[in-house]
């Protein structure tokens, strides 16, 4: 199993991304990747809670939106601190763990006021969400990321536990995002969601059908000629 991608959406806080780093280091997981921070990963605060994590804040990489940032992986799983009225596959952190281990699978966590929007959460194959008292919910991004690498981990120490991988790699999650905006793009030219108060919600849904299968390159030919094939 390969260490999956750790991807902070506009964290605030220099000591929580140096937190972070820290407990990837100690499971064993190096590619971190911020999305438009708010705070300089170099600040010393963060060094300083980074300790053993150093060389991951270090090797950090900074891209301007979550598609940038997640160029190159074949799936995106969301932390959500609530569980979302979303038609996308939710899974609790032991079902999350072996899943993670897919190819380049990344693990998206959002700011620390907010969490993650909508439009982030719709760039995702699908949520996970950690089960915490009803009045003491958020969790502390580094916690948060520690529970969830920890699954990660732990499936990859006992490999019978986890369910065989897939005989097919999916294709990169750009390419799957892609696919979505063609079909998007076609349902928008013929008139079919030209009411924008179901557009939302159907393009929504869309995003989830779509990326939900994990289409690989061949799939997403075929499926991309056969759009282009109704448009004409």
């Amino acid at each position: 199993m390969s260490p999956p991608v750790v991807v902070l959406v506009a964290p605030s806080l220099p000591e929580n991304v140096g937190a972070v780093a820290r407990v990837m280091a100690n499971l064993g997981v190096r590619d971190l990747r911020l999305v438009a921070p708010r705070c300089d990963p170099a600040d010393p605060r963060a060094m300083a809670v980074a300790t053993s994590g150093g060389d991951v804040l270090a090797r950090s990489v900074i891209f301007p939106t979550l598609d940038a940032a997640l160029v190159g992986c074949t799936g995106a799983w969301a932390a959500s601190a609530l569980p979302k009225e979303l038609q996308k596959e939710q899974l609790s952190p032991r079902e999350l763990g072996p899943r993670l281990g897919y190819d380049t699978t990344a693990l998206v966590l959002g700011p620390e006021q907010n969490g993650l929007r909508y439009e982030e959460l719709d760039r995702c194959t699908g949520l996970v969400h950690i089960p915490t008292e009803p009045g003491a919910r958020a969790l502390n991004l580094a916690q948060a990321a520690g529970i969830l690498l920890w699954e990660w981990r732990s499936a990859a120490l006992n490999p019978s536990a986890a369910p065989p991988g897939r005989a097919l790699r999916p294709a990169p999650l750009a390419e799957q995002s892609a696919l979505v905006d063609a079909v998007a793009a076609a349902l928008l030219n013929v008139g079919y969601l030209s009411d924008p108060r179901r557009r939302v919600v159907a393009l929504r849904n869309l995003r989830a059908a779509m990326l939900r299968p994990g289409f690989t390159r061949a799939e997403l030919r075929s499926l991309r000629g056969m759009i282009a094939a109704l448009a004409r």
